[in-house]
This record gives structure tokens, sequence and C-alpha cells, in this order.
């Protein structure tokens, strides 16, 4: 019999959270060694946990005004239930920021979490896995005092819902202990995504570079200075391909049109699926990257990056013991150092990352298999 999975992730619209999606999926194809029957909801697009005819799934294709309708259909219906994660086994939330300023209102808090979510956890083991932090670097919460009462009070209702949570930094995991709050801590499921993919290839050689404009998807008003960043990155760029090939690899088609612009004579590749990802990812042997995801993933396939941030989402990347920048104190020389000094080490990296994959996967299907096991 087919075991119905709910996956709360996105669809068709970061291929990071589809690396976070694929780790979990293999840990728990090897939890539970049953075909699995997964319905999908976009947590950007909270209206698809809903099915056709329930009015809510139509809030989408509003030309403005989406939230709030939204907000409204959801006070008048929930009560009625109906979800599609209704006959499900079990529901799992994929890996994201899920702690961070103003989570209490996200789109995808109330209709999927406090009116769906904490409700259909009283019956089935519902798992918040590879959960993150995403404060700005220069205002993370120094305790969970520091947090707004309405981001506490979420945080405590959906933690104390889940069966299982597994947070990828430990900023996160100390929020939770100090609420008395039972979670556990892992690198993010991401760093699983290629193990299916991994292969020594001869044809390895690039230094991959991930840029973004400021170093990251937002500012949060800590006044980057961009073109200091892009500044540096040329210098690296220049450095490095002295010794080494490199290239772009880019997640989105801003990334992609940027890269262009700004390094014209180097190669840029956009990969659109996660094979495709990995494929090109397998030709490289170090990497410089703004998406954190881009050094989680490669880390999985035992190629080591330095990865330059903006937010505390730079700590799910410490956890891999390698080097991780603020934009603002990113220096040319020092992460050109960096890469020397992986790119002597490559081979013991590799050995080294391997088998903390090996040890990652064994945790999660562990943890995923006693959360069922006890359901039943």
């Amino acid at each position: 019999m087919n075991v119905k999975v709910g996956l709360i992730t996105t669809v068709d619209t970061n291929i990071g959270d589809d690396f976070i999606r694929e780790g979990i999926l293999l840990a728990l194809g090897e939890a539970i060694s049953k075909d699995l029957e997964i319905t999908y909801v976009n947590k950007h697009v909270p209206g698809d946990i809903y099915p056709r005819f329930h009015p809510l799934y139509w809030v989408k294709y509003l030309p403005k005004g989406r939230v709030t309708a939204s907000r409204f259909l959801d006070g008048v219906m929930n009560r009625f239930h109906g979800s599609r994660f209704e006959d499900c086994d079990l529901v799992i939330q994929c890996g994201a920021p899920v702690f961070f300023n103003k989570c209490s209102q996200a789109e995808w808090a109330k209709i999927i979490w406090e009116h769906i979510l904490c409700r259909l956890g009283k019956r089935i083991p519902v798992l918040n896995l590879a959960a993150g932090s995403c404060y700005p670097w220069e205002r993370i919460p120094e305790n969970h005092k520091e947090l707004n009462t309405n981001d506490a009070y979420f945080i405590e209702k959906i933690t104390k819902a889940c069966a299982l949570t597994m947070v990828r930094d430990r900023l996160s995991k100390q929020l939770l202990e100090e609420m008395q709050l039972e979670a556990q801590q892992q690198i993010c499921s991401a760093f699983l995504a290629g193990r299916k993919y991994k292969k020594k290839t001869a044809d390895a050689k690039f230094v991959f570079f991930n840029y973004m404009q400021g170093g990251g998807h937002f500012d949060f008003g800590q006044n980057i200075d961009t073109k200091r960043w892009e500044t540096t990155v040329r210098s690296i760029i220049e450095q490095v391909r002295k010794s080494h090939p490199v290239a772009c690899i880019c997640h989105d088609q801003k990334e992609f049109h940027l890269a262009g612009q700004l390094f014209p004579d180097i190669p840029r590749f956009f990969p659109r699926t996660v094979e495709e990802y990995f494929n090109l990812a397998a030709l490289g042997i170090a990497g410089v990257f703004n998406r954190m995801h881009a050094a989680v993933a490669f880390a999985g396939m035992g190629i080591p990056s330095v990865a330059v941030g903006t937010d505390s989402r730079m700590l799910m990347v410490k956890e891999l013991s390698m080097p991780v920048y603020y934009v603002k104190d990113a220096d040319a020389q020092q992460i050109c150092s960096d890469l020397e000094r992986m790119l002597k080490a490559r081979d013991a990296e590799r050995d080294r990352l391997t088998a903390l994959s090996d040890n990652v996967f064994l945790d999660y299907v562990e943890r995923i298999r006693g959360v069922i096991f006890d359901a039943n």
C-alpha cells in the first residue's frame, strides 16, 4: 500500500528548494521502503493546499490583493477543513527559513500552519525538516527574548505541533532550546541531494562562481556596498583564472543576465533541473558562492567552497566547516587563500565531505523512521 505524503515546498521557483526536497525524499524513501504518493503544495501559493473547487484555490488568479483575499477567505472557510492533506499519512515541511522577523505574518503562516498543520498534527506526524533562520547578519537576535511576541507564539505553536523538528543552523537550535522546545540539529537536507549523481570525473576542472548583486537576496537595511562586492569578485576571478578555468553557475534568469553583463568573457550556466545542476557541478573542483544552497549542494558532491552572504542563512554552511564571510567582511586575498588551501587538500576534503554526507543521511533516515514507527 502506498504511503501518502504531503510536502510543503516551492514549485518551479528556486532550485535550492529543489535540493532540499530531493534530499528529504531520498531519506524518506530509505526510511519507509514503500511507494510514496506525494501531494505537493507551494508554500508561496498557500491556496494550493485546497482542491480546485475550493474558493481559496482560485485566489492566485486575482490580479492583485491576493494576500488579503486569501486571509479573508481562510478566516471564513478554515473551519470546514477539506485541505488536500486531510488523507495524508504524514506531512513534511521541506526546509526553508522558518525563523525570521515577522515570520508569523508570512503568507503561509496561518493558512497552512496554524489552520491545517497544527490541527493535523494531533492525528498524523507533521515533520519540519531542514528548518532554518534568516535574520540580517548585523541584527541576529542574541536570544529568544529579542523575538517579537507574535513570532515567538507562532514558533512555539508550530514546533509543538510537529512530531519532529530538525533545524539546520545553531541559531535556530538555540532559540528553540531557550523556549524549551524540542528540536534536533542537522546539516540541511540539500547536502544529500547530490548523492545519486555523485561521481568522480577526469573532466573536473572549474572553479565555479555564483554571483548575486550585493552578495545576497536582500540588503535588510544593512547599507551593503554592491559595487565593492562586485569589485571583490572581479579580483578573485582574475586571480583564480591564472591557475584554473572559471565559470558562473546561476540559479535564476536575473543571475544569468547579470553574469553576462559583468563577466562576459567567462562561461555561464543556468541549469534548469536538479539533474542538470549536479551533472554540471561534477565538473567543479571548488566554488565561491552567494547562494548558500549552491555551497551546500556542491559540498554534497564532495566539492568545497567559500560562501559569502548577508544573513543568518550563512550559519548552515558553517556546519560544513567551510569558510563563510559576511559580504562586508569579504576580502579577495583571503578568499583566494581559502581556495588555494582547499584545492591543495582536494582529495582529503572530498573524503571528509563524503563521509559526513553518509552520516547525515543515516541520521535523517533514522529520525524519520523513528517518528513513523512511533506513530504506528
